[in-house]
Formats: structure tokens, sequence, C-alpha cells
């Protein structure tokens, strides 16, 4: 899995669920802290488009 802490408590949570919108799922844990779980093969293709995804969804977040 991969995991990605934030300074932020809340950050985690409102990332996980604007992934899920846009069909990713990632599940915050510990209040700050957001797990990704891929499977365990990727084409090269799915992890750019969930790269876009988590960009898209980052930009988002700047954005409010």
């Amino acid at each position: 899995f991969l995991a990605i802490e934030f300074k932020h408590e809340k950050l985690a949570n409102v990332l996980s669920l604007k992934l899920l919108e846009n069909g990713v799922i990632a599940k915050p844990t510990h209040k700050c802290i957001l797990k990704l779980t891929p499977p365990l093969v990727l084409t090269e293709t799915q992890i750019q488009e969930i790269s876009k995804i988590f960009e898209k969804c980052w930009q988002e977040l700047e954005s409010l």
C-alpha cells in the first residue's frame, strides 16, 4: 500500500471523498493519513490515470 501523511487532520478525509467521486478508493486513517491500496498489477496507463485524478482532486482542494 501507499500512504500519505498530511499536516492538517481533516485533509485526508476530504481528499479521500474527492478521490472516491472520481473513481479512486482511498481510506483516511489516524485523521491525517491517506492510505491507497492499489491492485498488485497495474499498467502504466492505470498509473497515469490515477496520477491525473489525484492531481485534479488536489487542485480542487487548493482552490477552496
